[in-house]
């Protein structure tokens, strides 16, 4: 479903975050898999199992089929922020997502403020959809 990225491994997941294989970074390119990356001080891996909020595997696997565009094929996670995921989307742009809302929700908000904003949301850095009915960009 996806890999898991930390400590120099790459750890393939299911779509309930077990461990299917682990790889060293770099030995195999992944085979169109998203990636979420932990940018978390500590490992997250216990034993064959990511440990994390379940909701980010429901959240990858939604974005790859209704993302707005070509859907990221690169995540990161942060323990300090657990209900959160951000998406590297074109160009390098960071999406901040909940896990709290529904992605379709998120990007409903996100594609009515396209039609508003669409200069300035496609030159933003960060696009951050964490907050209701507010887009925070910068």
């Amino acid at each position: 479903m996806a890999v898991w990225q930390e400590n120099g491994w790459n750890y393939t997941v299911d779509r309930l975050g077990r461990l299917i294989k682990k790889e060293i970074i770099g030995e195999n390119k992944s085979k169109n898999q998203p990636i979420i990356i932990n940018q978390s001080q500590i490992s997250l891996v216990n034993g064959s199992q990511v440990e994390i909020n379940q909701g980010i595997w429901s959240m990858i696997t939604d974005s790859q089929s209704i993302w707005v565009g070509k859907s990221p094929k690169t995540f990161n996670f942060n323990n300090d922020e657990p209900n959160s995921l951000q998406a590297v989307g074109e160009n390098d742009q960071v999406i901040k997502l909940s896990l709290r809302r529904g992605l379709g929700e998120q990007l409903g908000l996100w594609q009515s403020g396209r039609s508003k904003f669409a200069d300035q949301l496609s030159k933003a850095k960060v696009i951050d959809l964490r907050y209701g009915d507010r887009i925070i960009y910068q």
